[in-house]
């Protein structure tokens, strides 16, 4: 990355997904002293128990001419109750409740704050009503410009190992910059994985290799002990799956250009693949063309 993290946006809907995400971009926040904007918007997935305690509360206060202020503002109060069960001083936090949709919520507080990073859980991710209609996750990762962290909710951080998938695109290049600036960060242990194709030859694979050790030679991996592998498979979101199942990783860092149907690591659909099925959180990183156009 060629500049550190100044401001993360959190999307938060009181599941414990979201929960672990917040958890998360508080610990981010504190290691690169960043500010950090919470987003929660009544048209998301909030507990029904918790918005219905909201509603209950923002009865006794509503205004005639705003009457949804009571109810945001009694949501927002909530949100600060749950960031008191965090260690956040010291830290710049606020909190904003929206009647927007989810994801543009998120993506308008991103735009004003100029954002370097929005983390989300992953909360949804593998029910079939969610598939259907799109994730928040789903959504910004398709059209956010800006990097995406999915976290799980059994997440572990700070992450002890990082894996990256690189198809030498301008966006697995950026997934590589961010991958190598958290394993700075943490000292975690990072890999670095290409995929080629299943009709490669032992001449070709090496070819891959060597262009696999220059595409890693970047600022953000200086001073790194990074593994390279190079395997090949007919499907590559499964070869990347195995390989971060077979390395226990606690982060996958892809690149994605995010053009209409989701479209990972620039081929087919292997970035929503592996949002779906991924082991442990995911990491989507954009290509500059797609930052400056969006």
């Amino acid at each position: 990355m060629e500049q550190p993290i100044s401001n993360i946006i959190v999307g938060f809907d009181f599941s414990q997904q979201s929960r672990q995400a917040l958890s998360v971009a508080v610990a981010i926040a504190r290691e690169s002293d960043a500010g950090v904007h919470v987003i929660t918007a009544i048209p998301g997935h909030i507990d029904e128990r918790i918005l219905l305690a909201a509603e209950l509360e923002a009865t006794h206060k509503r205004d005639e001419l705003y009457p949804d202020e009571a109810l945001l503002r009694a949501l927002e109060v909530r949100v600060q109750h749950v960031l008191r069960t965090l260690d956040t001083a010291d830290l710049r936090i606020e909190v904003e409740a929206s009647r927007t949709r989810p994801s543009t919520a998120i993506m308008d507080s991103a735009m004003l704050h100029h954002a370097d990073l929005i983390v989300v859980g992953a909360s949804g991710l593998d029910a079939l009503e969610d598939f259907m209609l799109g994730s928040v996750a789903r959504e910004l990762v398709h059209h956010s410009r800006w990097a995406v962290l999915v976290v799980r909710a059994t997440s572990v951080w700070p992450p002890a190992q990082i894996t990256t998938a690189v198809d030498f695109s301008d966006a697995s290049r950026r997934a590589v910059g961010w991958a190598g600036e958290i394993a700075t960060a943490y000292k975690s242990a990072l890999s670095v994985v290409h995929v080629a194709p299943p009709s490669a030859t032992a001449d070709e694979r090496a070819a891959a290799y060597d262009r696999l050790r220059d595409f890693c030679r970047i600022d953000d991996l200086k001073g790194r002990i990074v593994e390279t592998l190079v395997t090949g498979g007919a499907r590559v979101d499964r070869v990347i799956l195995d390989t971060a199942t077979r390395e226990k990783a606690d982060l996958l860092c892809i690149g994605s250009v995010g053009r209409s149907g989701v479209k990972g690591l620039v081929v087919g659909n292997t970035a929503e693949r592996l949002m779906r099925r991924s082991p442990c959180s995911l990491l989507v990183a954009k290509p500059d063309e797609f930052v400056l156009k969006h």
